[in-house]
């Protein structure tokens, strides 16, 4: 993992290797379509985002906007 590269909102974006991951961050437990306004936004810049959406809840699941993960599991966004 690199590092910190730019702050968007309630999110932010870091390079791995030669992937780059944006991550928004919420603490709500339910899912709110409003929540992938950053992520769209920074996909419409750079479309070879990874996108990911950190929420307050339990259950990790794929969008068609964001890879959905459950607060407890950040620690696999960064694994391949």
């Amino acid at each position: 993992m690199d590092f910190l590269k730019y702050n968007f909102g309630s999110g932010f974006y870091l390079e791995n290797g030669n992937l780059v991951e944006s991550i928004g961050i919420k603490s709500s437990t339910t899912i709110n379509n409003s929540f992938f306004k950053g992520l769209n936004f920074y996909k419409n810049l750079n479309e070879n985002s990874k996108p990911f959406l950190v929420y307050g809840g339990n259950d990790n699941m794929q969008r068609k906007e964001a890879q959905v993960v459950a607060w407890s599991d950040t620690k696999n966004i960064m694994q391949d």
